[in-house]
């Protein structure tokens, strides 16, 4: 996997501004390109929402408790008034959770005036499975899916007849195609799936999923943004010509995003070590900080031309609302 990139300089002013200039030789841009962590941020009046052109989605998990789910639905209502382009919700390999999630996207599609999106995963599922699932979703109105292989399961599951399942993303988004007009979103990975060969493999696999019907790539979080923008680069070398929308995952706790970074090869920039590590233990300062991050980070990506963002909320209702209010508003 290529670095991200030395740390060069790190030097706070008299008035509070880190300045950083991160660059090595893998950097797409020059290397003077200057990242400002901490600008002083408009206040914005709390009642007054215009939102601006640049899109956003949310990505929510579904609750395990009816209390919780409750408050995840709260949640929605309230994010719902920045007018997300759409509110997707994941979806688990046992059964538990997918059950869940069917709870969720159908109290989210009744009781809100949301376009919502249901993640499927194939893994551990029969295509006979799959198929009553995405005709129920068919029929209840939910016209796009997150297609998804999975995440594998420790105890895969053993069958005599291994053609009974779909065991990549690119088979179920064939699926999917043939039996509704669904508008497949599906994963993609600027740092490489931590599960593939290579580069260049990942990417003809990207591309197998495009031309197989998958109409947007909504892609695992990042925090340097130079992988993404080399993935683009690459993406369109090979004729792969559908928007691509870069995740962004706000760091509340910076131990916790390690975790998910580890499983999905995300590198996290060791200047992000040194600003958690120099916070006190409140979990305030970390959201704030954590905030400011994504909120340079999406403010980068626009300089290059992005315009859609998929924030993963991890159902944080205060934090990502901090965040669409000055990113978005």
């Amino acid at each position: 996997m290529e670095s991200s990139g030395t740390l060069e300089s790190c030097q706070k002013s008299s008035i509070g501004v880190v300045h950083l200039i991160i660059y090595n030789q893998y950097c797409r841009r020059p290397p003077n390109h200057l990242y400002l962590l901490f600008p002083k941020r408009k206040k914005i009046p709390p009642l007054i929402i215009m939102v601006n052109d640049y899109n956003f989605s949310l990505e929510f998990f579904p609750p395990d408790t009816t209390e919780k789910r409750d408050e995840l639905i709260k949640q929605a209502k309230i994010l719902s008034r920045y007018k997300p382009r759409f509110v997707s919700v994941t979806y688990g390999a046992d059964g538990s959770t997918q059950d869940r999630t069917h709870k969720v996207i159908d109290v989210l599609k009744n009781e809100l005036n949301l376009h919502i999106i249901p993640h499927l995963t194939c893994v551990g599922s029969s295509k006979e499975k799959i198929q009553s699932i995405a005709n129920s979703y068919w029929q209840k109105g939910f016209t796009s899916i997150v297609a998804l292989r999975g995440d594998k399961s420790d105890d895969p599951v053993i069958s005599d007849d291994q053609s009974n399942y779909y065991h990549f993303a690119v088979d179920l988004t064939i699926a999917l195609k043939q039996l509704h007009n669904f508008t497949i979103f599906t994963a993609g990975y600027p740092e490489v799936h931590p599960e593939a060969p290579s580069k260049k493999f990942d990417l003809d696999n990207l591309k197998k999923k495009v031309d197989a019907g998958a109409q947007e790539i909504l892609t695992q979080f990042f925090y340097n943004n130079d992988y993404f923008l080399r993935y683009r680069d690459d993406c369109q070398k090979i004729g792969i010509d559908v928007p691509i929308t870069p995740g962004i995952l706000p760091i509340s706790n910076l131990e916790t995003v390690l975790s998910f970074a580890t499983k999905c090869g995300t590198e996290v920039p060791q200047v992000y070590f040194e600003q958690f590590n120099s916070l006190d233990d409140e979990k305030k300062n970390a959201a704030n900080l954590g905030i400011e991050l994504a909120l340079r980070q999406i403010e980068d990506l626009r300089s290059e031309g992005v315009n859609k963002f998929h924030l993963y909320t991890l159902n944080r209702r205060i934090m990502t609302e901090e965040l669409i209010r000055h990113a978005f508003v």
